[in-house]
């Protein structure tokens, strides 16, 4: 199942309260897209840095790590 269908696979209840007029499925929604969309740039992260590793030569070594950090923000491993 993908990332996409195993999120949104849920049923969602889209009742109003009458008093506010507010969705009550709407925190679990954002919630969800938040989560998708954070997942989602994690993986490409991850696959930038995966290439950035195998354009120079496949081994993760300190001084690589430190250009990884640098270039994009965070630890490398």
């Amino acid at each position: 199942m993908s990332i996409h269908s195993s999120l949104f696979h849920q049923t969602a209840d889209f009742s109003t309260d009458a008093a506010t007029g507010s969705s009550s499925a709407t925190p679990g929604m954002l919630r969800r897209i938040m989560s998708w969309y954070s997942a989602k740039a994690q993986a490409e992260r991850d696959a930038a840095i995966a290439a950035f590793v195998e354009g120079r030569g496949g081994q993760l070594t300190d001084a690589m790590e430190r250009e990884i950090s640098q270039r994009f923000g965070g630890f490398a491993g």
